[in-house]
């Protein structure tokens, strides 16, 4: 039989000991935190992320109107701060996942916008002065 993931090990201990699980998610957050406390950097990466999650659950008027030219990709954004989240509570060293995940969302949408931007300043029609 195929060796267990911790993440299968922790989920069966939590099953048979409620205060392992605790003891684990308390050992994981302290580390978490640990790591934000020795890398300053890592608290703008959490105000990144909740910036990111109001563009998504709640956008701004450019942000809208990208998302209705593009449906699917709101739709797929909007588990972006979901996996971030579960990312960082469920690995030690989660602020690493915020990251990871910010270094391909972040420029994805910044592009996006700076193409729709760039489209419709090309639209508009050209002052006669």
């Amino acid at each position: 039989a195929p060796a267990q993931s911790h993440i299968g090990r922790t989920f069966g201990m939590s099953l048979q000991n409620v205060g392992a699980l605790l003891d684990t998610v308390q050992r994981k957050l302290s580390m978490n935190w640990e790591f934000m406390l020795a890398t300053p950097v890592s608290l703008v990466e959490i105000v990144l992320m909740a910036f990111l999650a109001k563009c998504i659950y709640r956008p701004y008027p450019s942000m809208q109107k990208l998302f209705d030219s593009r449906p699917r990709l709101h739709r797929t954004l909007y588990g972006a701060p979901v996996g971030m989240l579960v990312g960082f509570l469920a690995n030690d060293s989660g602020i690493v996942v915020l990251v990871l995940m910010l270094v391909v969302y972040v420029p994805a949408i910044l592009g996006l916008l700076i193409e729709q931007e760039m489209e419709r300043t090309m639209s508009e029609p050209s002052g006669t002065g």
